[in-house]
């Protein structure tokens, strides 16, 4: 647990970091959630992420329309590790970390949400995820 913990506890400094200067949607950002499993690692994939992007920017689609959901998916995704915990001084910490991990991807713009989205696959398949998205992007735009 100690070891857990400790991982945990440096992984929240680095994403504190970040939070106090938030990146732009920059290779470091993209490598930063490679590493935490929160993007697509499939060049083809990251293609449609960006045709997203630009789709939604290009239809004036305000940057914090997927706020609540990549928010939403961060906490979620966060309950495997909640759930077996007992100590809610540790269960606080870990939603905060997951608060944080959603900060830094909706910082990070269109590129990063989306890209979290595909990778996480909220709604079935990265290709379902991806149609899903669009077709949001249209509806409300």
């Amino acid at each position: 647990m100690d070891k857990i913990t400790k991982l945990n506890a440096e992984e929240s400094l680095a994403l504190i970091s970040l939070l106090e200067n938030p990146p732009a949607p920059t290779q470091e950002l993209i490598d930063l959630m490679k590493e935490t499993n929160m993007t697509t690692r499939d060049d083809k994939l990251y293609d449609e992420v960006e045709r997203l992007a630009n789709l939604a920017h290009s239809l004036g689609l305000g940057e914090d329309e997927f706020d609540d959901i990549v928010y939403d998916m961060a906490i979620e995704f966060s309950l495997d590790k909640l759930n077996p915990i007992e100590d809610s001084g540790l269960q606080e910490v870990l939603i905060q970390e997951a608060s944080d991990v959603a900060s830094i991807i909706n910082n990070g713009g269109f590129i990063a949400q989306i890209d979290y989205l595909v990778a996480t696959t909220p709604w079935g398949t990265p290709q379902q995820t991806i149609d899903y998205i669009e077709s949001y992007i249209r509806e409300y735009s």
